[in-house]
């Protein structure tokens, strides 16, 4: 057991919660492909609670044997040939009337589901039955020749059933106008979406109107649920628009509000929104973690995109700057790809300043500021993975920064590739991408400032967007401390591909970077004393 991956923990998996195994354990997809010692194999089994995950250790002399008893208390007896005895029966249901059988144990399931650790997001909203999966000539489960969920959720919800409500209020009647421009249908406030055909795909297509109409962006999951309804939504808008106008423009809180300790300030990739992190946020309980949403993105979907650094950065500066400077407890700031030049020039300011208590920098997936200024908008790494021929991403067209944003996308790309065949989706896509690459291609850098503060860096082991060799030009500007992380299997969205991972090294890292040594401490003192040392890198330029 002492030669298994240091990050399985088997005593505290056994006693594993909702909220502990969010800081321990590894991805789910990484238990079939550990290196375990010889003479074992291993074997993955769904808990009793479906948020669980069983991974079963066997000798290999073992495996041969029945083991399943063993573990999860199974009667030892020999399956018979036909299994349809084992099949839910309707008499297993109580159903009312000439009510469905399928709606009663969709019911039963979404009931059954609500009770486990899965999280909201991850519940279904709709069970289908199917004899056998259908195969490709590949011998692949053929995803596109599944039953279509969206009919099978019509038949068994309640949404059916409703009546038409017409809209009254002025409010109502623009946001069914909105839903009726994209579900091409005649629409009710009292409906959910998905029960006139709306999936996540029509999802993306509503959410950029509502906002430009409403200045609030819905998140998808709760578009997709049974519970969005034209007046739902409308309610869940008009109590979040407070709490948006009384915090930091610029800046969103991802973690839950009972959740307490430093703060992270996560500047973002690419083409991300803020809430691309939120999968990070919500494994960390020791940790506050905000984002900072960039101009054209997200929240702030009304604002125009900026296309230049300095002109952003002017945008950003005092807002980010004010948040910072009122929170009291230490702050760690962590910028992935286009978000590491942006965080850099903030930590070069804000390591100087007396009400701002900056304790570290996380970096990912970009090289250091001297590299990156000598980049064009989509990296240097790229040219050769891709095979890639441009001086500007300027030059690019829609269908280079599809390839660039599959190829960016890692474990995920062929889930992005589906949703970009989609002509419309993928300009809705890209034009946030494309704005955020030209912003990295106009980053300039005069001088180098030395950072007092640790850096830790992290990369992707198959990010094909920035090398491991790139990512140590970040030794150029540490000033004290520089560490390293690789995480194994995944690629560039680190953030996306691995969130439990990497909350469980950010929070790992709290210690060391809350207690620096006495050399950096003093490090950390002379800065503060050399004011001329400190600064925005680019000069005048901002």
């Amino acid at each position: 057991m002492a030669n298994l991956p240091s990050a399985l923990n088997p005593v505290d998996a056994a006693k594993g919660s909702a909220e502990t195994s969010s800081t321990q354990g590894i991805e789910p997809e990484m238990l079939f492909n550990l290196q375990l010692p010889q003479g074992w194999t291993q074997r993955v089994i769904w808990d009793e609670d479906p948020a669980f995950l069983r991974l079963v250790l066997l000798r290999h002399a073992a495996a041969e044997k029945p083991w399943l008893g063993t573990v999860c208390a199974a009667p030892c007896e020999e399956l018979p040939s036909d299994l349809t005895a084992f099949k839910n029966q309707r008499e297993d249901l109580q159903v009312e009337g000439d009510g469905s059988a399928a709606k009663a144990w969709n019911d039963a399931m979404k009931a059954w589901t609500s009770k486990t650790q899965l999280l909201p997001a991850m519940q279904p909203s709709v069970y289908i039955t199917i004899d056998a999966f259908p195969k490709n000539t590949a011998g692949k489960t053929d995803r596109n020749a599944l039953p279509d969920a969206s009919e099978a959720m019509k038949k068994i919800s309640n949404a059916t059933t409703m009546d038409y409500e017409a809209p009254v209020a002025e409010e109502e009647k623009k946001m069914v106008e909105i839903w009726e421009s994209v579900l091409k249908t005649t629409v009710g406030v009292s409906t959910p979406f998905f029960a006139y055909g709306g999936h996540s795909l029509t999802a993306l297509q509503l959410c950029p109107k509502v906002l430009a109409e409403f200045g609030y962006r819905p998140e998808l999951a709760f578009l997709t649920s049974e519970d969005c309804t034209v007046r739902a939504l409308l309610s869940r808008m008009q109590g979040s628009l407070p709490e948006m106008a009384g915090r930091a423009k610029y800046v969103a809180r991802l973690s839950a509000p009972e959740v307490r300790g430093c703060n992270l300030l996560v500047f973002g990739a690419a083409g991300a929104h803020a809430s691309a992190y939120k999968a990070v946020a919500e494994k960390m309980q020791a940790m506050q973690v905000y984002a900072v949403e960039l101009p054209g993105h997200g929240e702030q979907g009304s604002e125009p995109l900026e296309t230049n650094f300095f002109e952003l950065m002017e945008k950003l500066e005092n807002q980010v700057t004010q948040w910072a400077e009122t929170r009291k407890e230490n702050i760690f700031i962590w910028g992935d790809s286009l978000g590491a030049v942006i965080a850099y020039t903030f930590a070069c300011k804000w390591q100087c300043s007396k009400h701002i208590s900056l304790c570290g920098l996380f970096i990912s997936g970009n090289a250091g500021p001297r590299e990156a200024a000598a980049e064009c908008g989509i990296g240097a790494s790229v040219f050769t993975t891709l095979n890639m021929k441009f001086t500007s991403a300027s030059d690019m067209q829609l269908s280079d920064w599809v390839q660039f944003l599959i190829a960016s996308s890692g474990r995920k790309g062929e889930e992005m590739k589906e949703l970009l065949a989609d002509p419309a989706l993928a300009e809705m896509s890209v034009g946030p991408l494309r704005a955020d690459c030209l912003v990295y291609e106009s980053y300039q850098l005069d001088e180098e400032i030395i950072l007092n503060v640790p850096i830790m860096t992290m990369h992707g082991e198959q990010d094909c967007i920035t090398t491991s060799k790139a990512m140590q030009s970040w030794s150029t500007v540490a000033g004290g401390r520089l560490e390293h992380k690789e995480f194994q299997g995944a690629g560039h969205m680190i953030s996306a591909e691995c969130p439990a991972m990497v909350a469980r090294h950010l929070q790992a890292s709290l210690p060391d970077f809350a207690a620096p040594s006495i050399k950096q401490i003093d490090m950390m003192h002379l800065g503060n004393m050399e004011s001329q040392k400190c600064g925005y890198p680019g000069g005048n330029q901002w």
